[in-house]
């Protein structure tokens, strides 16, 4: 929902000629803290991660950081490639399709 509330309140700032005919989506992350979905909002729908994205938190784990390491690795790895690509976006539509595709799965 708050995706969808962001889209909406960016979509109205901008001018009708450029919020028109733009591909857009959005990134959000929900989290327990173990376990990690990565979001992707577009007009259409909602796409999550397929990836199983969980960091091991228990006694055990916090005396050997090995696997702990590893499992936040994979999570901060997602989270710079998500951070990069809208740092490098081309607004061009096609380009926009072209990288959503590479996070939608199907």
């Amino acid at each position: 929902m708050q995706l969808e509330s962001s889209h909406h309140t960016n979509t109205r700032k901008r001018k009708a000629s450029v919020s028109f005919d733009e591909f857009d989506y959005l990134y959000g992350i929900v989290t327990t803290a173990s376990d990690w979905y990565f979001l992707m909002y577009t007009p259409e729908r909602i796409y999550c991660s397929k990836d199983d994205y969980h960091i091991v938190l228990n006694e055990k784990i916090m005396k050997d950081d090995v696997k702990l390491c590893l499992g936040v690795k994979k999570v901060m790895e997602v989270i710079v490639d998500l951070l990069k690509d809208r740092v490098e976006v081309d607004d061009s539509p096609d380009s926009k399709r072209a990288r959503t595709k590479k996070f939608i799965k199907e």
